[in-house]
């Protein structure tokens, strides 16, 4: 008899980010809360500096059960760390946060491009508005509406992304002398 075996769900985020998902045994309440200010360390993170930084809190959130501050030693960390998968998690967090800090900095551009875009089509009407009020006024020289009308153009289309100029170039081909190509294997390094 065969068994049907149905096509596996993969979930995005699983696949983007595999040591997120993970299963881990339930963390205790403590090792969560030292996973979390292990998060917090930033660059340069590491468990001995965990210990320091549990050991300067002037004022514990936490005690344990007899009332004392509680600081985990070394060694515990590092067994919370290898348990709970720590050092994966925390390679997911970094990517997490280096791609929301990307997504912000590009809605940031698209904000700062629309901006652009906009003062750029604000000045080439007022330039245009200008030169149709003024093109029949004699001794009027058109030399700095026309500026503001190539600047605020190139201004809206480089904002939009478009190209600004226009490059045109020969498309000819020049041939070398034979003597000129080395294509011998044998000859490398040696001038023609």
């Amino acid at each position: 008899m065969v068994a049907n075996n149905p096509t596996p769900q993969y979930n995005v985020a699983q696949v983007m980010f595999p040591g997120l998902f993970k299963k881990v045994p339930p963390e205790s309440a403590k090792a969560a809360r030292a996973y979390a200010n292990y998060e917090l360390l930033g660059d340069g993170r590491t468990l001995p500096r965990l210990v320091e930084w549990y050991k300067n809190q002037p004022e514990p959130t936490k005690h344990n059960r007899k009332g004392k501050k509680y600081i985990p030693n070394l060694s515990t960390l590092k067994q919370w760390s290898s348990d709970y998968n720590w050092q994966q998690r925390i390679k997911d967090y970094e990517r997490i946060q280096l791609e929301e800090r990307r997504k912000r900095r590009q809605e940031e551009l698209d904000q700062m491009d629309k901006r652009h875009a906009d003062y750029g089509r604000a000045s080439l009407y007022r330039a245009i508005e200008y030169i149709n009020v003024h093109l029949d006024d004699p001794g009027t020289t058109m030399a700095q509406a026309v500026s503001l009308m190539r600047t605020s153009y190139e201004l809206e289309r480089l904002a939009r992304g478009a190209a600004t100029e226009r490059i045109e170039g020969d498309m000819s081909i020049t041939v070398l002398p034979k003597e000129y190509i080395n294509l011998s294997e044998d000859e490398e390094g040696s001038e023609p």
